[in-house]
């Protein structure tokens, strides 16, 4: 099999052509690999390039999706050791607003709807200003 710095290049595979990417390494230290099939190699190396392409841009999803809540529980405990306690408590009380609304979405599947139906939500039931804020956060 050829291999290349970005991962597995197009070869045969049970009768079709596949490629891979390296994703990242579990916590053993194993290769994540993304995987693309084609009928031709033109149509795999197309499809190969489209997600190296993705990987630099950072577009590509991989692996598990983490939900809105868990991403915000990793990012304030990261915030705390960078800001004062006091904007902790700020963006503590603009999540307590948020979360009940969005935060069991996966991060891949927010949509500018959902942002835009939790900050009217937000506006109709507090205020105005905590709905930016809250949009400010998201």
């Amino acid at each position: 099999m050829a291999r290349s710095v970005e991962g597995q290049a197009p070869h045969k595979w049970q009768g079709k052509w596949r490629a891979a990417i390296t994703t990242g390494y579990n916590a053993k230290g194993k290769q994540q690999r993304k995987y693309c099939y084609g009928k031709t190699r033109d149509s795999c190396l197309k499809s190969w390039n489209a997600l190296k392409r993705q990987q630099q841009d950072g577009t590509l999803v991989t692996g598990e999706s983490m939900t809105l809540k868990a991403w915000f529980d990793h990012w304030l405990k990261v915030k705390a050791k960078e800001v004062s306690a006091r904007t902790i408590e700020e963006y503590s009380f603009t999540l307590r607003h948020i979360l009940p609304k969005i935060g069991k979405l996966k991060l891949d599947k927010i949509s500018p709807m959902n942002i835009q139906r939790m900050q009217l939500a937000i506006a109709d039931e507090i205020s105005a200003r905590l709905a930016v804020h809250a949009r400010g956060l998201v």
